[in-house]
């Protein structure tokens, strides 16, 4: 066999995988927070990206919100319709 791998320049392949680097960089703003900066596109971003890379979704912002009236009762108005409503939605 191994006559035959050096006859035709063939390797087994390794069996070390080696991380690829990832194209985002963690760093420090001047007042310590740590941010995140893709070396290839030069975006920047305060949270860490995925494993893979790609940029975390964002949770969409609640639309409804509880309010309280001036005599204490509770009511829900929508952010986006101004609609206001007595029941939970």
């Amino acid at each position: 066999t191994q006559k035959i791998e050096e006859e035709h320049n063939i390797r087994p392949p390794s069996t070390k995988h080696e991380k690829p680097q990832s194209l985002w960089q963690e760093l420090k703003s001047d007042s310590g927070e740590t941010y995140y900066w893709n070396t290839e596109t030069n975006e920047t971003m305060w949270e860490k990206p995925n494993e893979d890379g790609s940029v975390p979704k964002k949770e969409p912002e609640p639309i409804w919100e509880v309010c309280k009236t001036a005599d204490g009762e509770i009511y829900y108005w929508n952010t986006k319709t101004d609609v206001t409503s007595w029941e939970k939605p």
